[in-house]
């Protein structure tokens, strides 16, 4: 029997009327004028604006930290780790800090910055610790965005912010992390439509996998959680058998830009509350047997 004689008829369950894609052909590029140049919040980092960027850090390893300092220098338009930043509006949604918490840091950083707290009338950086921040279901694998999510959507048509933060990915997303459908229904639905319907960059924090903390990847899960994203940040310490030297230490690697150059890392330091270049960077410590190589053969 053919292979055609056993597949079923799809055309029986096509809609009666149906109207097609609206396209046209590329020649028409020739009629107008180039886009504008592409928009960053800090190119730096490949942190593009109007589109959904991830932070990945293993927990305690300072990534809100990093965040509060990154909302921080866009409220301002200030440079941030010796790279400059494209300000606006910034709203941070922080489900893992208390409110306390949130404005300790925000002290922190200013005071160590020398930054007036009066000037951060464009930042607006809110606690939902202790609540419920689901933003998205899935029902039989279809997207179902929240009573919450639409309240987040009605604050960035107020507010209209240059930058969204969202801290952390597992408050927000109640989809199956293994699951691609659901992981890019989240990031290209629920958060690339409010950057769509509001010109808005999002930067989501999120913990790697158990794999991907043992293997130094900083991904894991699906691998639709570093597809989706436009750009993907990853927060490590420094690879190093110096233990003490690296407690304070980390490396902001650029481990995913889709509009630029990857691999970028920038060294940092801890201290005062906040995060600056380490301008005494660890280079690569040597492994024992790099180091017995190294001993002279005196036989």
């Amino acid at each position: 029997m053919a292979r055609s004689e056993l597949a079923p008829d799809l055309t029986e369950t096509a809609p009666a009327v149906v109207e097609p894609l609206v396209v046209e052909p590329a020649s028409l590029l020739a009629e107008r004028d180039p886009p504008p140049a592409r928009d960053w919040i800090c190119e730096g980092l490949g942190l593009p604006a109007g589109r959904v960027t991830s932070l990945i850090g293993n927990g305690g390893f300072g990534k809100s930290t990093v965040a509060h300092q990154i909302a921080i220098a866009t409220a301002l338009g200030r440079p941030l780790f010796g790279m400059p930043v494209n300000g606006g509006t910034v709203f941070g949604l922080f489900c893992e800090d208390e409110q306390p918490e949130l404005d300790r840091k925000t002290r922190s950083i200013c005071h160590a910055d020398n930054i007036q707290l009066e000037l951060l009338d464009s930042a607006y950086l809110l606690s939902r610790d202790g609540k419920d921040n689901i933003l998205c279901c899935f029902e039989r694998d279809q997207i179902v965005l929240t009573d919450l999510y639409w309240q987040v959507d009605a604050t960035f048509a107020s507010l209209k912010p240059r930058l969204g933060i969202f801290d952390t990915a597992a408050d927000l997303f109640a989809g199956d992390f293994m699951s691609t459908p659901h992981v890019r229904q989240f990031i290209k639905v629920a958060l690339g439509g409010l950057c769509q319907r509001h010109d808005s960059a999002i930067l989501l924090l999120a913990h790697p996998s158990a794999s991907a903390m043992a293997s130094g990847d900083g991904g894991g899960f699906s691998t639709a959680w570093n597809n989706s994203v436009r750009s993907r940040l990853y927060l490590r310490r420094p690879k190093s058998e110096d233990t003490d030297a690296i407690t304070d230490r980390r490396v902001l690697e650029v481990r995913k830009a889709n509009y630029g150059p990857s691999g970028g890392l920038v060294p940092l330091l801890y201290g005062h509350g906040r995060f600056v270049l380490d301008l005494n960077r660890l280079t690569k410590a040597p492994s024992r047997c790099e180091r017995l190589r190294a001993i002279p053969d005196c036989r």
